[in-house]
């Protein structure tokens, strides 16, 4: 008898844990509200030292990144706090830093050397500027693409907890969980983001990294520096800055449709590569 839609959410339900969801949405409402709080904090001092509303953007567009950051890390102060995880919780602890610091396999490095080069084919980068130009903005731009991404890890160790290891659970969760980093990016200030498509590949392929039976929690925070850091602060790709501090500027705009068939290629082929080797799904 075929599996009917609500035969296969009951398993999905066993597997993935969906209270992940529900704490994620809670969790970026947590950020919402106090990128509220702390934008309004910094105009009403703005305000009493008389500063014109024009000194105001451009102080906050400056320091978009550390505020959507100190917002991150209290609401993730808060949702940790919700469902009681302990910073003392050493089996906690022990599970999150349990890596395995091995070498990523060979397909990592194909799907990040396949992604990067194709933004350089179809983008058709050029350089901005001396590499030493906006310095300290690069530098804040490869750090948020870390810890903006990396800050909800622990959750989904928590609330998952193993390494998913059937298709049709990640293919499920991951593009799910994926829209809640781009929606708090585009929350942060009030709709003025950019480079929407881009960060939800960021948020997906780390997830998929994350969550993957076929690779380590290492290899996601990897990619994180390897290629979603390159992308905010070489290729002008960065949410909230987009390429005014980048060391390249994308010529070509790069479409809805390229950035789903990057998102879909890098899957797909390691569907292929390891569908064959039942040693490569085992549980990390």
């Amino acid at each position: 008898m075929k599996e009917s839609f609500f035969d296969y959410l009951t398993k999905f339900r066993t597997a993935a844990r969906p209270a992940v969801f529900v704490y994620f949405a809670v969790m970026y409402l947590f950020f919402f509200l106090s990128m509220i709080f702390i934008n309004s904090i910094i105009t009403f001092l703005h305000f009493r030292l008389s500063h014109e509303l024009s000194v105001i953007e451009d102080w906050v567009f400056h320091k978009r990144w550390e505020i959507v950051l100190m917002s991150k890390f209290i609401a993730v102060f808060f949702i940790y706090h919700l469902i009681k995880i302990r910073v003392d919780d050493v089996a906690f602890l022990r599970k999150i830093f349990k890596w395995h610091w091995t070498s990523p396999p060979l397909y990592f490095w194909v799907v990040i050397s396949f992604l990067i080069i194709m933004i350089l084919i179809m983008g058709r980068p050029t350089l901005m500027g001396p590499p030493g130009l906006f310095l300290e903005f690069k530098f804040t731009s490869l750090l948020a693409s870390f810890f903006y991404f990396a800050l909800d890890a622990p959750l989904v160790f928590w609330l998952v907890g193993t390494k998913v290891t059937k298709w049709s659970d990640i293919l499920l969760l991951t593009p799910c969980l994926a829209l809640f980093p781009v929606i708090g990016i585009y929350t942060a200030f009030l709709g003025d983001a950019e480079n929407l498509f881009p960060t939800y590949v960021y948020a997906f392929y780390f997830l998929f990294f994350l969550s993957h039976a076929a690779f380590n929690h290492f290899h996601a925070f990897l990619f994180l520096l390897l290629f979603v850091g390159p992308c905010f602060w070489a290729f002008g790709l960065d949410p909230l800055w987009g390429g005014s501090f980048s060391l390249l500027k994308i010529n070509s705009i790069l479409g809805a449709s390229t950035w789903l068939a990057l998102l879909m290629i890098g899957p797909l082929y390691v569907k292929y590569v390891t569908s064959d080797n039942p040693i490569l799904l085992r549980k990390v």
